[in-house]
């Protein structure tokens, strides 16, 4: 989707490294249930266990690890939980910097990138991703000059397969395990 160099890209560290603890404890939680379990527990049972746990590690991932957004020579690339937004300079009205970060497009919509939203820490310490946001978007957009572009693009972003392909391998060994 973007082109060109890359200016920035902020996450929100804290959130991120919480969200890849718990997504480590699920898993491994997943790999006890299938080991730790006693052997009268039936098999459809278990795999029932297992995919309600896998689909909350998932969750936990997409809420905690997938959102970011990247401030590029052409745009802002805006990763939420589920979706991923392409916003070119062109369609940037303006970004207001507060508790949340909002980018107002030209077309009146707004845009509240997860990484900017409100957070108890950041409130504490003067909500410094919400001004690396601002101050990011306004130095790259005074870098970029004018640009034509105003479509904004947004597209599904959860990356299915991996996750299924470990559920695939928590199953295989949950019957190798039973069997």
């Amino acid at each position: 989707m973007r082109q060109g160099e890359v200016f920035a890209v902020i996450r929100r560290r804290p959130t991120m490294v919480l969200s890849w603890v718990s997504t480590a404890g699920l898993a491994a939680a997943a790999v006890w249930l299938i080991f730790a379990v006693p052997d009268d527990a039936g098999f459809w049972y278990l795999f029932q266990g297992l995919l309600a746990l896998w689909l909350i590690t998932w969750f936990v991932w997409l809420c905690g690890a997938n959102p970011r957004l990247v401030v590029a020579e052409d745009g802002v690339d805006v990763t939420n939980y589920l979706f991923r937004y392409w916003i070119p300079w062109g369609a940037v009205s303006r970004v207001e910097t507060s508790d949340r970060t909002v980018l107002v497009l030209t077309d009146g919509r707004r845009m509240r990138p997860a990484v900017g939203e409100w957070s108890l820490q950041g409130r504490r310490h003067g909500n410094p991703v919400q001004r690396e946001i601002g101050e990011q978007v306004a130095r790259a957009r005074e870098a970029a000059g004018k640009n034509p572009g105003s479509e904004v693009r947004r597209r599904l972003h959860v990356h299915p397969v991996p996750w299924l392909a470990a559920f695939a391998v928590l199953i295989l060994l949950l019957w190798w395990v039973r069997s």
